[in-house]
């Protein structure tokens, strides 16, 4: 039996573990989970299924680097800063759409000036109504504009802005209830896999881009298939997991993951996540209880919590306990005022 892995957090990217997840018989990577996939577009289904799927079809002009902490060149080569609200990306030149045609500038502008128009009715609207457009320069250089200093615009660009190509969302239209009609679209993108077959929320299946360049940091895809289907029973998951049926899974109970390592047939990776979860005080007695209106009790609990306990222990070996400053008003502001 080939081997099987589950993970128990989900990742924004899992190719590092992938080509040793891949069947070798039929070169293909099987994984699901319990949501359906209705639309396959990075922007109007905000899954963390699609996520995932928008780095294996779509490419950003930056990729993060998890190893070095900094912004690798994608579809962009370069840029300059030129002011706190302008910077200016020199293309890639020789990257071509699934559908053969080539990547350039007006793709970069239709893109982002698609995105920027509140009128266009994407979902997230926190992850791009800080670009305020962008204008072409040359075929292979574009200027983007935000709205104001935005610290966090580079992180955006390599995890949540892909590019379209121009014109990708002309044969889309908006209902009565503000929901973009995806139904008439093809998937197309310049990434790494493109999609071969899908099935709206049954199956998504993908097929590596042999045309896809060399030179990027995503690297070329190594498995020649990735099959996603939604299977709504975590038991149906978890028994297709055991048989075969499945390479990979995630999102399981640490009790029945655990469980399930035991056996021997299953490898379980536990992984970071970009989530932070914390507990804060009743400052103000909101809950009808006053006992942390006292800045006291507040030092002494703080004091007495095991923090780390509770990151390894209830939510998993890869968490960790943050050590940043917590807001003043937790300790002294408030208890200032209620004195």
């Amino acid at each position: 039996m080939r081997p099987m892995y589950l993970a128990l957090s989900a990742s924004l990217l899992a190719s590092t573990a992938m080509p040793a997840m891949a069947g070798k018989a039929d070169d293909t990577l099987n994984w699901a989970t319990d949501k359906e996939v209705a639309v396959v577009d990075p922007y109007f289904s905000v899954t963390r299924e699609l996520v995932i799927m928008g780095h294996m079809g779509w490419d950003g002009l930056v990729l993060f680097n998890n190893e070095t902490g900094e912004f690798d060149p994608l579809l962009a080569t370069s840029w300059e800063w030129k002011s706190n609200t302008e910077v200016e990306f020199d293309l890639r030149e020789g990257v071509v759409f699934h559908d053969g045609t080539t990547f350039d500038a007006d793709d970069v502008v239709y893109t982002i000036n698609f995105l920027a128009d509140e009128a266009n009715g994407v979902p997230a609207q926190s992850v791009v109504n800080w670009m305020k457009g962008a204008t072409k320069i040359d075929q292979y250089k574009v200027r983007l504009e935000l709205v104001q200093p935005f610290p966090n615009a580079f992180a955006y660009l390599a995890n949540e802005i892909s590019i379209m190509p121009e014109g990708y969302y002309e044969n889309s239209t908006i209902s009565a209830d503000g929901t973009r009609d995806l139904s008439k679209v093809t998937p197309i993108g310049t990434g790494p896999y493109t999609v071969s077959d899908v099935r709206t929320g049954k199956y998504v299946n993908w097929a590596k881009n042999d045309q896809y360049f060399a030179d990027g940091p995503k690297g070329t895809p190594q498995i020649g298939n990735i099959n996603f289907r939604t299977i709504g029973e975590s038991n149906t998951q978890l028994a297709e997991l055991m048989t075969g049926g499945l390479d990979w899974a995630w999102d399981v109970p640490k009790e029945q993951a655990l469980r399930l390592e035991e056996s021997g047939q299953v490898q379980v990776v536990n992984e970071k996540t970009l989530r932070i979860s914390y507990l804060a005080f009743d400052v103000d007695g909101s809950s009808g209880q006053d006992y942390f209106t006292d800045q006291k009790v507040r030092a002494a609990f703080a004091h007495a919590i095991n923090r780390e306990a509770i990151a390894k222990e209830l939510v998993g070996p890869a968490s960790v306990a943050i050590h940043s400053a917590c807001h003043p008003e937790q300790f002294a502001a408030v208890s200032q005022q209620l004195v």
